[in-house]
């Protein structure tokens, strides 16, 4: 891996913020109205998942679980009760510390640094723009877009790459690999069990959060080709 990256991608939901959680709750309220079972079915969806938008999650909720198609209105409503549950506590919710440092230094590498959600956009602009992060990235995207699109009309641009991934889940691990990127697993706050045992050859650079990240960026070999 090299650290000469021109273009830093960070996802939202477990990375910058303490978020996967209030995520996990949001379906759960809203696919509860079809049963504990349904619910339940939706919450491990959620979590094998993540990464994945709320879209294509309700998507398979009426393929796999419901087996059938919405009525009119239902998945609007399904969809209102998943944000309205999501604005109740995205707001309270802690970001992590090494957030300003990283950027910062990301800055001052005259390196660029993005935002790539699988949130709608338009709540993640407005989320991150009243915690004052939104203007601290040269851009924030979210869905219905998928990921691994957004990813490559950002890095498919002259001086974008090398560029690298920063996720907490397979979803945006395979994100990276489709645009071919390099990738940075967050191990902080993911709800991706058995990550220590699936990472454990050593193939992927792994750190517990930003400010772990900050930390090995100051300290990288000076044979990378890094400024």
């Amino acid at each position: 891996m090299t650290w000469n990256y021109r273009t830093w991608i960070f996802d939202c939901d477990g990375v910058l913020l303490d978020s996967n959680e209030v995520k996990t709750r949001a379906f759960r309220a809203a696919a509860s109205r079809y049963g504990d079972a349904a619910a339940s079915a939706m919450v491990t969806h959620h979590v094998t998942n993540g990464g994945v938008s709320r879209y294509e999650k309700f998507a398979w909720f009426f393929d796999c679980v419901l087996r059938r198609d919405p009525e009119p209105g239902e998945l609007e409503a399904l969809l209102e009760t998943f944000a309205d549950q999501c604005l109740r506590g995205l707001r309270e919710v802690d970001e992590d510390p090494g957030i300003h440092h990283l950027l910062a230094e990301i800055r001052r590498s005259g390196s660029e640094a993005y935002v790539v959600s699988g949130s709608d956009q338009a709540e993640l602009r407005a989320l991150l723009g009243e915690r004052s992060l939104g203007s601290l990235f040269d851009g924030v995207y979210g869905s219905p877009a998928p990921k691994a699109e957004l990813i490559g009309s950002i890095v498919n641009q002259a001086h974008r790459r090398p560029a690298v991934v920063v996720g907490d889940s397979l979803y945006d691990h395979d994100a990276a690999k489709a645009t071919g990127l390099d990738f940075i697993f967050v191990s902080h706050w993911t709800e991706l069990e058995g990550w220590e045992a699936r990472f454990a050859d050593g193939s992927m650079t792994t750190v517990d959060d930003l400010t772990e990240l900050l930390q090995l960026h100051e300290r990288r070999p000076s044979d990378d080709g890094a400024p």
